[in-house]
Protein backbone atom coordinates (compact mmCIF):
# COMPACT_ATOMS: atom_id res chain seq x y z
CA UNK A 1 0.00 0.00 0.00
CA UNK A 2 2.92 2.03 1.00
CA UNK A 3 4.54 1.58 -2.04
CA UNK A 4 1.76 2.68 -4.49
CA UNK A 5 0.64 5.39 -2.75
CA UNK A 6 4.46 6.59 -3.61
CA UNK A 7 4.20 6.05 -7.09
CA UNK A 8 1.25 7.97 -7.20
CA UNK A 9 2.69 10.89 -5.42
CA UNK A 10 6.10 10.16 -8.12
CA UNK A 11 3.76 10.82 -11.13
CA UNK A 12 1.73 13.48 -9.60
CA UNK A 13 4.98 15.38 -8.69
CA UNK A 14 6.70 14.50 -12.15
CA UNK A 15 3.24 15.57 -14.14
CA UNK A 16 3.15 18.98 -11.59
CA UNK A 17 6.81 19.83 -12.38
CA UNK A 18 6.23 19.26 -16.25
CA UNK A 19 3.89 21.81 -16.24
CA UNK A 20 5.94 24.13 -14.60
CA UNK A 21 8.34 24.23 -16.66
CA UNK A 22 6.21 24.32 -19.85
CA UNK A 23 4.65 27.11 -18.51
CA UNK A 24 7.69 29.07 -17.54
CA UNK A 25 8.98 28.45 -21.52
CA UNK A 26 7.23 31.01 -22.79
CA UNK A 27 5.78 30.48 -26.40
CA UNK A 28 6.92 26.78 -26.22
CA UNK A 29 3.64 26.34 -24.09
CA UNK A 30 0.57 26.69 -26.00
CA UNK A 31 -2.86 25.71 -25.58
CA UNK A 32 -3.26 22.17 -24.63
CA UNK A 33 -2.84 19.82 -28.24
CA UNK A 34 -1.38 22.80 -30.14
CA UNK A 35 2.17 23.03 -31.45
CA UNK A 36 4.32 26.22 -30.49
CA UNK A 37 3.85 28.80 -33.03
CA UNK A 38 6.52 28.88 -35.34
CA UNK A 39 6.63 32.53 -36.78
CA UNK A 40 9.10 32.78 -39.40
CA UNK A 41 7.45 30.50 -42.02
CA UNK A 42 6.34 31.65 -45.46
CA UNK A 43 2.87 32.83 -45.64
CA UNK A 44 -0.09 34.93 -47.28
CA UNK A 45 -2.76 36.78 -45.31
CA UNK A 46 -5.84 39.08 -45.85
CA UNK A 47 -4.70 42.29 -43.93
CA UNK A 48 -6.56 45.11 -42.69
CA UNK A 49 -4.24 47.98 -42.40
CA UNK A 50 -4.89 51.09 -39.99
CA UNK A 51 -2.64 53.76 -39.80
CA UNK A 52 -2.77 57.72 -38.68
CA UNK A 53 -6.81 57.42 -38.86
CA UNK A 54 -6.28 56.24 -42.75
CA UNK A 55 -7.06 52.16 -43.31
CA UNK A 56 -7.12 50.15 -46.32
CA UNK A 57 -7.28 46.19 -47.20
CA UNK A 58 -4.41 44.54 -48.78
CA UNK A 59 -3.14 41.04 -49.15
CA UNK A 60 0.31 40.24 -47.31
CA UNK A 61 2.95 37.92 -48.35
CA UNK A 62 6.12 36.52 -46.23
CA UNK A 63 8.71 34.60 -48.61
CA UNK A 64 11.34 34.85 -45.77
CA UNK A 65 13.15 37.04 -43.53
CA UNK A 66 12.80 40.60 -44.95
CA UNK A 67 11.14 39.24 -48.09
CA UNK A 68 7.79 40.87 -48.09
CA UNK A 69 5.09 42.04 -50.78
CA UNK A 70 2.16 43.92 -49.52
CA UNK A 71 -0.97 44.46 -52.58
CA UNK A 72 -3.29 46.86 -51.58
CA UNK A 73 -6.57 45.75 -52.76
CA UNK A 74 -8.22 48.47 -51.09
CA UNK A 75 -9.46 51.56 -51.47
CA UNK A 76 -10.23 51.49 -54.92
CA UNK A 77 -7.57 54.58 -55.86
CA UNK A 78 -4.63 52.28 -54.57
CA UNK A 79 -6.03 48.79 -55.73
CA UNK A 80 -2.80 47.06 -57.61
CA UNK A 81 -0.53 48.92 -55.94
CA UNK A 82 2.47 46.48 -54.87
CA UNK A 83 4.42 47.56 -51.55
CA UNK A 84 7.75 44.98 -51.73
CA UNK A 85 10.16 45.33 -49.07
CA UNK A 86 13.31 42.96 -49.22
CA UNK A 87 17.04 43.53 -47.89
CA UNK A 88 15.86 46.68 -46.11
CA UNK A 89 14.41 48.23 -49.00
CA UNK A 90 10.81 49.30 -49.93
CA UNK A 91 10.27 49.46 -53.14
CA UNK A 92 6.53 50.77 -54.95
CA UNK A 93 5.00 49.54 -58.15
CA UNK A 94 1.58 50.52 -59.85
CA UNK A 95 0.64 50.43 -63.58
CA UNK A 96 4.22 49.64 -64.49
CA UNK A 97 5.47 52.73 -62.53
CA UNK A 98 7.90 51.95 -59.98
CA UNK A 99 9.52 54.37 -56.94
CA UNK A 100 11.28 53.94 -54.23
CA UNK A 101 10.12 54.41 -50.37
CA UNK A 102 12.56 54.76 -47.03
CA UNK A 103 14.68 57.71 -48.23
CA UNK A 104 15.57 58.77 -44.92
CA UNK A 105 15.95 57.33 -41.71
CA UNK A 106 13.13 59.94 -40.47
CA UNK A 107 10.56 58.17 -43.17
CA UNK A 108 9.92 54.89 -42.85
CA UNK A 109 7.04 53.23 -44.59
CA UNK A 110 3.92 51.23 -42.78
CA UNK A 111 4.89 48.39 -44.81
CA UNK A 112 9.00 48.35 -43.42
CA UNK A 113 7.46 48.56 -40.10
CA UNK A 114 5.32 45.95 -40.24
CA UNK A 115 7.54 43.53 -42.33
CA UNK A 116 10.20 44.91 -39.28
CA UNK A 117 8.14 44.14 -36.66
CA UNK A 118 6.86 40.63 -37.91
CA UNK A 119 10.11 39.31 -38.63
CA UNK A 120 11.20 40.27 -34.83
CA UNK A 121 7.96 38.52 -33.37
CA UNK A 122 9.89 34.88 -33.72
CA UNK A 123 12.53 36.17 -31.42
CA UNK A 124 9.66 37.60 -29.21
CA UNK A 125 8.38 37.36 -25.65
CA UNK A 126 5.17 35.47 -25.36
CA UNK A 127 2.93 35.42 -22.67
CA UNK A 128 -0.18 33.50 -22.12
CA UNK A 129 -3.67 35.56 -20.61
CA UNK A 130 -7.11 33.93 -20.94
CA UNK A 131 -5.79 31.65 -22.88
CA UNK A 132 -4.57 34.07 -25.68
CA UNK A 133 -0.87 34.03 -26.95
CA UNK A 134 0.21 38.01 -27.11
CA UNK A 135 4.22 37.89 -28.31
CA UNK A 136 5.72 41.31 -27.31
CA UNK A 137 9.20 43.32 -28.30
CA UNK A 138 11.31 45.64 -30.27
CA UNK A 139 11.92 46.11 -33.99
CA UNK A 140 14.67 47.85 -35.40
CA UNK A 141 11.82 50.68 -35.74
CA UNK A 142 8.97 50.47 -33.30
CA UNK A 143 7.37 48.24 -30.39
CA UNK A 144 5.11 45.88 -31.02
CA UNK A 145 2.37 43.78 -29.94
CA UNK A 146 1.30 40.70 -31.94
CA UNK A 147 -1.79 38.64 -30.39
CA UNK A 148 -1.91 35.26 -32.01
CA UNK A 149 -5.03 33.06 -32.93
CA UNK A 150 -5.75 29.27 -31.22
CA UNK A 151 -3.41 28.01 -34.19
CA UNK A 152 -0.62 30.29 -33.31
CA UNK A 153 -0.61 32.19 -36.40
CA UNK A 154 -0.70 35.73 -36.38
CA UNK A 155 -4.03 37.63 -35.93
CA UNK A 156 -3.69 41.20 -34.79
CA UNK A 157 -0.26 43.33 -34.61
CA UNK A 158 0.18 46.78 -32.84
CA UNK A 159 2.83 49.34 -33.44
CA UNK A 160 3.02 51.35 -30.46
CA UNK A 161 3.59 55.45 -31.07
CA UNK A 162 3.75 54.66 -34.25
CA UNK A 163 -0.40 54.41 -34.93
CA UNK A 164 -0.37 51.34 -37.02
CA UNK A 165 -2.15 48.53 -36.36
CA UNK A 166 -3.13 45.41 -38.72
CA UNK A 167 -5.98 42.91 -38.16
CA UNK A 168 -4.60 39.37 -40.22
CA UNK A 169 -7.37 36.94 -41.40
CA UNK A 170 -7.05 34.21 -44.26
CA UNK A 171 -3.81 33.10 -43.12
CA UNK A 172 -2.23 30.50 -45.48
CA UNK A 173 1.50 29.17 -45.10
CA UNK A 174 2.87 29.34 -48.47
CA UNK A 175 3.68 26.06 -50.12
CA UNK A 176 7.23 25.94 -51.85
CA UNK A 177 6.51 26.38 -55.25
CA UNK A 178 4.96 30.02 -54.05
CA UNK A 179 7.97 31.22 -51.63
CA UNK A 180 9.46 33.38 -54.45
CA UNK A 181 8.31 37.16 -55.49
CA UNK A 182 7.46 35.99 -58.84
CA UNK A 183 4.20 34.55 -58.05
CA UNK A 184 1.01 36.57 -58.93
CA UNK A 185 -1.44 38.08 -56.51
CA UNK A 186 -4.64 36.57 -55.77
CA UNK A 187 -7.12 40.05 -56.04
CA UNK A 188 -10.14 37.99 -54.83
CA UNK A 189 -11.50 39.28 -51.69
CA UNK A 190 -13.62 35.34 -51.33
Amino acid sequence: MHLRKGKAMKKIFIGSFLSICLTCAGCSATVPGAPAPKLDKAFSAQAEISFDGESCKAQLRRFGGDSWELCVTEPYALEGLVVSVKDGETKLSMYGLEGEADCSESAISAARLIADAMDSAAQGNCTESGGVLTVTGESEHSLYSLTLDETGNPAELKLSGRNISVSLSDFKELPVSEQTEETEFDFSTE
